[in-house]
């Protein structure tokens, strides 16, 4: 007989979930992975016919499948309780590295979410982190100690998207469920919500927390005001879009898709500054990152096989980092955009230096692919999320800082 657990994870919802809960998963999940959005670029067409193979399996022996009662029914979410399990110390500042030793420290490993982390993010103080989950909810962790602060469940679907608004007390979430949520860090309460036209991928906040963008599955992306909830323009662009950011100092947006599309758009008029693509030997690679350097005058690009910065007045490149290793899945740039950390399908966790284009450093702690990294806003240390269901916080140290 199947191992209907597998199945469980396959569709991502916990064991014994309802047939409704079951029904709900497979149709999210076919919306994401079916294999006419990436019509554009036959390697994730080819990649989406397989996980759609796994999805349908899944869904045909689940929808008929009667568990055997038990004692003790599953648990969907646990209270919110203080969660860290340190993994090891800081090394005291004082001790030097010794040859072949590592760089740098995982810090603590926060366990809490019961399925997939799909995205971390810094507060603007650095003294929190944010995660969001298929399990459909979002926690908040208190850096310094490793303990959890809170945690919100408001979604119906899997968590896809999170970040914390520049005055360090909102925090913000997007989903498959096509919700998206501004709430109070410390009171829960809820500040802002919007609707989106369909499943979001991705979401941003501007830094002068005043707009909000939301990247859709086969949609575009909508810019919203953030006081009133209000959308105030759509932009349109091929394929889905898998990132969206702002820039720090000036009215310009990035949006990255999944057939390589990069566009840079005003968002003041909607118009089209500039356009670039992301490809390798001909054929467009998923844009997993867009990210504005802090002068806004580069962009950053991530892709399965290269890191690359745009100029973002031309959109000519200006310099290029070739991974010749397992696939990139996220990536983020430190705050003096002097290095970016990636997360990768090999489990590993990944440090490389933008001028020179080499690795720095690499972190193992993940048991599974990585899917969300993130730089702390003090340079100080980085974060990543994965397949695993841990959120994993790391010390930079001076000997791996670019």
């Amino acid at each position: 007989m199947p191992d209907p657990i597998q199945y469980y994870e396959i569709l991502e919802v916990e064991p014994g979930a309802s047939a409704d809960a079951i029904k709900q998963a497979y149709r999210d999940l076919a919306q994401v992975w079916h294999p006419d959005r990436f019509a554009n670029s036959p390697r994730l067409q080819e990649k989406a016919a397989e996980k759609m193979k796994a999805i349908n399996e899944a869904y045909e022996f689940l929808r008929t499948y009667r568990p055997e009662p038990t004692r003790t029914p599953p648990t969907a979410y646990r209270p919110a309780t203080p969660n860290a399990y340190p993994s090891s110390r800081p090394e005291p500042a004082s001790q030097r590295p010794r040859p072949n030793q590592p760089l740098s420290d995982e810090i603590w490993c926060l366990r809490g979410h019961s399925a997939l982390v799909s995205s971390v993010a810094f507060s603007p103080s650095s003294k929190l982190l944010i995660s969001g989950s298929y399990d459909k909810t979002v926690r908040i962790w208190q850096t310094g100690t490793g303990l959890e602060k809170l945690w919100f469940l408001g979604h119906k679907g899997a968590v896809t998207s999170v970040a914390f608004a520049p005055d360090n007390r909102g925090a913000l979430s997007a989903g498959m469920d096509k919700s998206i949520f501004l709430r109070d860090c410390e009171t829960k309460k809820e500040i802002q919500y919007f609707y989106a036209s369909a499943v979001v991928e991705c979401a941003a906040i501007s830094a002068d927390g005043r707009y909000l963008l939301s990247g859709t599955v086969g949609a575009g992306t909508q810019l919203w005001e953030v006081s009133s909830g209000r959308e105030l323009r759509k932009f349109t662009v091929g394929g889905f879009v898998s990132s969206v950011c702002f820039s720090p100092r000036s009215s310009l947006i990035a949006i990255g898709t999944s057939d390589g599309e990069v566009c840079i758009f005003d968002r003041l008029d909607g118009r089209l500054v500039t356009a670039a693509r992301v490809a390798r030997n001909g054929v467009g690679q998923m844009v997993e990152t867009v990210k504005f350097t802090r002068d806004g005058a580069y962009l950053l690009t991530a892709s399965p096989t290269q890191l690359q910065l745009w100029q973002s007045a031309s959109g000519r490149e200006s310099s290029r980092v070739e991974i010749g290793v397992v696939g990139v899945t996220s990536a983020d740039l430190s705050p003096t955009g002097g290095s970016i950390v990636t997360g990768h399908s090999d489990s590993s966790v990944r440090l490389w230096s933008v001028t020179q284009g080499t690795e720095l450093h690499v972190y193992h702690g993940h048991t599974e692919t990585v899917k969300a990294v993130a730089y702390a806003p003090d340079g100080q240390s980085v974060a990543s999320g994965g397949f695993d269901k841990t959120v994993r916080i790391w010390r930079v140290r001076r000997d791996a800082q670019a």
